[in-house]
C-alpha cells in the first residue's frame, strides 16, 4: 500500500486488491471463498466493497496459521 488509509478503511476493489497484493479480478472472484471480512457501502444503485484494515490483518493471520497447521498435518501423514 502506497499511502495510509483514513480511519483504517479500504474502499473499493482496487484498494482491497492492492492491500492483499493480488489482482482486482482475483479478489472479486474469490472474496466469498476466502471468507474475506468485507462489507458493502450502498451508493445510489451501486454497492461498493469496503474493509477495515485491522479485520484484514486478523483474517491474514488466521489464514497463515491454518495453512501452517495444514502443512504440518500433511508432513505428519507422509512420515507415517
Amino acid at each position: 500500500m502506497k499511502y495510509p488509509q483514513p480511519h483504517g478503511f479500504l474502499i473499493g476493489w482496487k484498494e482491497i486488491a492492492d492491500y492483499l497484493s493480488v489482482s482486482i479480478r482475483t479478489v472479486q472472484r474469490n472474496w466469498r471463498k476466502w471468507k474475506l471480512p468485507l462489507f458493502f457501502l450502498e451508493v445510489n444503485v451501486y454497492k461498493i466493497p469496503a474493509a477495515h484494515i485491522a479485520d484484514l490483518e486478523e483474517w491474514r493471520k488466521v489464514k497463515i496459521l491454518s495453512a501452517a497447521q495444514s502443512q504440518k498435518q500433511d508432513q505428519k501423514e507422509k512420515s507415517e
